[in-house]
């Protein structure tokens, strides 16, 4: 390397001059796209088995080639191409989740772009009902089966009422509240902001009955024990007594 000044180096660092065999192809790649072959620790395992590894050599390591991927260069590559990453996880849901959380435990980004919003790199899953609907009792219940999808944040809610996700047929979030903060800031809402609440009154309309004069006395009666701040942590709205 003492025959390249560091304009050289900085040249060469940004060309793809490393071939890697791919298949029966052999391809070129930036330093930066390929890592030295390491100890077989976990990280150097995930190294191996998402990008292209070569023998360490000083002259690649001073043009940029290092030792294992980092975090901020594995989300580089499941933003830009999370088809492939599944692919060469072996198509494991397990293993994919256990890379979402590595990324959601220390974010690699200041700001979400709309590059990172807009990827399919998310895991949502579909929920559906193993059990007969047609009316008949079972002899035994069988739990819901979930498929997954990768898709983008908007198209996930998060599940904060238990209900809701078993009413309607959303894409939910994997039931983890780091994974849940995590999407979140990527733009994934939480169900019941999605769902509207609307009320009819059915029958006829009465006022002044006996019954509305006893529910009245009865809400008065009590009223000091719904909204007393002895018997709660939570601050009190603002004239609620």
């Amino acid at each position: 390397t003492n025959d390249f000044d560091k304009r050289s180096l900085l040249n060469l660092s940004k060309t793809k001059f490393i071939p890697c065999k791919n298949g029966d192809l052999i391809e070129w790649y930036q330093p930066g796209d390929v890592y030295f072959k390491n100890s077989n620790d976990d990280d150097s395992a995930l190294t191996e088995i998402l990008y292209h590894v070569i023998e360490f050599s000083p002259f690649l390591a001073a043009v940029g080639v290092k030792s294992e991927a980092s975090v901020p260069d594995i989300f580089r590559l499941i933003i830009s191409d999370p088809d492939v990453v599944m692919e060469k996880l072996g198509n494991s849901e397990v293993k994919y989740r256990a890379l979402l959380r590595r990324i959601a435990a220390n974010p690699p980004f200041k700001s979400v772009t709309a590059e990172i919003r807009n990827s399919p790199f998310l895991l949502g899953y579909k929920v559906h009902d193993q059990n007969d609907q047609s009316g008949k009792n079972s002899a035994s219940s069988l739990p819901p089966k979930a498929t997954y999808i990768l898709t983008k944040a908007e198209d996930i809610c998060i599940i904060d009422n238990s209900f809701f996700g078993r009413m309607f047929p959303v894409l939910q979030a994997p039931h983890e509240s780091d994974l849940e903060d995590f999407y979140a800031k990527l733009g994934s809402t939480y169900i019941t902001k999605r769902v509207e609440k609307t009320f009819e009154v059915i029958g006829e309309k009465k006022q002044k009955t006996s019954l509305t004069h006893d529910l009245i006395q009865r809400i008065q009666e009590r009223r000091p024990l719904l909204v007393s701040p002895d018997i709660t942590s939570r601050p009190m709205e603002a004239n609620a007594s």
